[in-house]
């Protein structure tokens, strides 16, 4: 019998260790917990408070806490590091700042500090927060506040605020005094600063400093985002990403000058160039909502080489209630499988007490996970298909000009068919489009990705001459970066293609020839692009024409048109295939299964060689990673049925207590790139799985499972 634990690397060192390495931790204490902290102070509490108080109807602040208790319970839920708020959203620090609000009812207590040292005496490595949203400064400080443009021109002042800004000063300065404080005086391994980027009315409201720096840099007064020209809005929301990026610098060089050897991460605001490692909050989402899976997917790749990570919620509402046990452990196994930290988390009540039931759903979680770590050290992805969100289509396709949600609508379509189709994929930032990222990968994935810069259209065309496969949909490069109109796509002889316009109800069918029969056809919703295909592009489908009956509710007439639907052309040792349609954003809509048959089809022309696949239900996501110094590869298998539409949007995300299970899942390896392997198994148990030969394929079928498995090939 294989045994799934021969070879199984070491435990992690010591965490004395751990303490003098800068980033070594990252890899060796995935198990992470936050606990909110976000506590009112005395004066911030209403009068109905007090007076239950008064009475002996509630406990005093933070009066129930336990630190050793709380402490022991998270080392028996197997916890490896902790996130403490060293300052909560109330605005009052658990320390004694020297500049900041300290929470009266801790006369003199130094909590953070008795919570990192408990951490240490319990082998957990002590993380620190700092939170921005903060109520108190909010109260106290009204000019920091953003605001509309209404109440900073001074016409009217009684329009709903936002947060302080923590980005301009002097807010900005107070954060960063109390981070010096914070890691002069305490053996903390991180610093975490939440809600950098203020999340009150997006864009829109500006603090009265960032008002008048407005002023400043553009030269006329800032007249609300509304009132922008698109040039001009371009300008604007880049200005404020910069604005935000010095802004972290900063932060990030006081947290070096103090600890280099502290790891500095922020909630992701769109910079990865800046934190060590990219994490994010995922409240709402839960196991089977394609968000989740594009959080946790980007937090991967651009954290690489070290490991992403993200909070994963144990609440399911306000009410601090615990999330359904299973649906929880297919996030939390989501998250391991791509090679990112699970961080649970829970609230802290005012007097101090923590939610029983979230901490044994953590200890659920994560005790599970302890069985399992010896296969999800020091991997390195098998990477297959990337598919690309464009921060600059999102934000700057020009209105007027198609639907301005087509390239969201269009990337969830694709995701979700790749997801159903088995197929091992990542989520790329368009910080990640570099000749060095996409190298690792076989097929690319441009769904309707408008905007798209010269210097991006070159690195797709080196993908591409290096052997890569593309697949680009739309209007794919129509526009420039910052959403100017080109007069042909950058990448339209990359594809072999002239584009004559852009799409029209009218053009709503694309074509398929079959062998010998007559051609399938597929509904576009959106309407299909006019182009002509070069004379060393192929075309592989046709676009039918709809004629307007004069009867509305009569049949529409088709007719055939000299148009292509879809083109295939060869470039170095590549290939481009073009849709002239959007058939993802039609299934996004609708559902409609032809729109997936047709994308399917597509997704195996380009991708001829997987490397891994998954044969199952659409319900099983499947992720797959060799392991540094080791021969085998590991393949991850979570369940999401049972949860949630797999969508982005749509219904709210659904408590699973208890998964359905899956009967049987197939797993298919590419034995000529990895090796031959000797034998296959499951892990953690050791039970050795049968494997089948197909010519270069070896594949091997799980028995059944409820949320995950983990299969185990071993090389010879």
């Amino acid at each position: 019998m294989a045994n799934a634990g021969e070879g199984a690397n070491p435990p992690g060192r010591n965490l004395e260790d751990l303490m003098t390495d800068t980033m070594r931790w990252m890899a060796e204490r995935p198990r992470r917990v936050m606990a909110g902290m976000h506590l009112l102070d005395d004066d911030q509490l209403p009068d109905e408070y007090h007076a239950a108080r008064r009475k002996g109807q509630v406990a005093g602040i933070l009066e129930l806490l336990d630190v050793d208790g709380l402490v022991e319970a998270l080392r028996d839920a197997h916890v490896q590091a902790f996130w403490i708020y060293c300052k909560g959203g109330g605005g009052n620090a658990f320390y004694p700042s020297r500049v900041g609000h300290v929470m009266s009812v801790l006369r003199g207590r130094d909590l953070f500090g008795e919570l990192c040292e408990k951490c240490l005496s319990a082998d957990i490595l002590p993380l620190a927060i700092y939170e921005t949203t903060d109520f108190r400064i909010t109260r106290d400080h009204p000019e920091w506040r953003q605001k509309p443009v209404e109440m900073l021109r001074g016409e009217r002042d009684d329009l709903p605020e936002g947060h302080a800004c923590a980005w301009s000063e002097p807010y900005g300065d107070l954060l960063i005094e109390q981070a010096r404080e914070v890691l002069e005086g305490y053996p903390v391994k991180a610093f975490y600063v939440d809600a950098i980027a203020g999340h009150s009315h997006g864009d829109e409201y500006l603090s009265p400093s960032a008002w008048r720096r407005f002023h400043r840099d553009f030269g006329f007064e800032y007249p609300g985002k509304s009132a922008l020209s698109h040039e001009d809005d371009v300008r604007y929301i880049r200005w404020r990403l910069q604005c935000v990026h010095e802004y972290l610098e900063r932060v990030r060089n006081a947290v070096k000058d103090v600890r280099p050897d502290v790891a500095f991460t922020y909630n992701y605001c769109g910079f990865a160039d800046l934190c060590d490692f990219v994490s994010c909050d995922i409240f709402t989402l839960k196991a089977g909502n394609l968000k989740l899976e594009q959080l946790l997917r980007r937090n991967a790749a651009l954290s690489r080489p070290h490991s992403g990570e993200a909070l994963l919620d144990g609440m399911s509402s306000r009410a601090q209630e615990a999330k359904g046990l299973d649906g929880y452990r297919a996030e939390c196994w989501t998250a391991r499988s791509l090679g990112v930290a699970t961080c649970g988390s829970f609230m802290m009540r005012l007097d101090g007490s923590v939610p029983q039931p979230q901490l044994d759903l953590l200890a659920e979680a994560m005790g599970e996970q302890v069985r399992f770590e010896p296969w999800l050290s020091d991997p390195e992805p098998v990477r297959c298909i990337g598919i690309l969100d464009s921060h600059d289509t999102r934000k700057f396709h020009p209105p007027g000009s198609g639907p301005s949600d087509a390239h969201a609508r269009e990337n969830e379509g694709w995701m979700r068919t790749i997801c159903a189709s088995g197929y091992l994929w990542e989520f790329l930032d368009e910080q990640l489009l570099t000749d060095e990222h996409l190298a690792g990968l076989r097929t690319l994935v441009l769904p309707n990705v408008s905007c798209i810069s010269d210097a991006q259209a070159k690195v797709i065309r080196n993908f591409v001459q290096a052997g890569g496969s593309l697949i680009m949909t739309g209007e794919t490069s129509l526009f420039d970066e910052n959403g100017r109109r080109r007069e042909q796509p950058a990448l339209a002889g990359l594809a072999g293609i002239r584009f004559i316009e852009e799409a029209r109800p009218e053009r709503s069918f694309l074509t398929l020839p079959t062998d010998g029969g007559a051609p399938q056809s597929f509904a576009m919703e959106d309407g299909i692009c006019a182009v002509e295909a070069l004379e060393d592009a192929r075309a592989l489908g046709g676009v039918l024409v709809t004629l307007k009956p004069p009867e509305l509710d009569a049949a529409p007439v088709l007719v055939d048109s000299d148009l292509p639907g879809m083109t295939l052309r060869s470039f170095g040792r590549g290939q481009v295939l073009y849709v002239a349609g959007t058939p993802g954003a039609g299934f996004a809509r609708t559902g409609r299964h032809r729109a997936k048959i047709f994308m399917r089809k597509v997704l195996e022309t380009a991708v001829a060689e997987p490397l891994v696949r998954l044969q199952g239900p659409e319900t099983v996501s499947v992720y797959s990673h060799r392991q540094c110094g080791q021969n085998r590869l590991v393949v991850n298998l979570v369940n999401h049925a049972g949860t949630t539409t797999r969508t982005v949007r749509g219904a709210p995300c659904e408590d699973v207590d208890r998964m359905p299970p899956v009967p049987e899942a197939t797993v298919w390896v590419d034995d000529s790139v990895f090796g031959k392997f000797r034998s296959a198994c499951l892990a953690p148990s050791g039970n050795e799985i049968e494997l089948q030969r197909e010519g270069q394929w070896v594949r091997a079928t799980t028995p059944g499972f409820d949320v995950h498995a983990m299969v185990v090939f071993n090389g010879g």
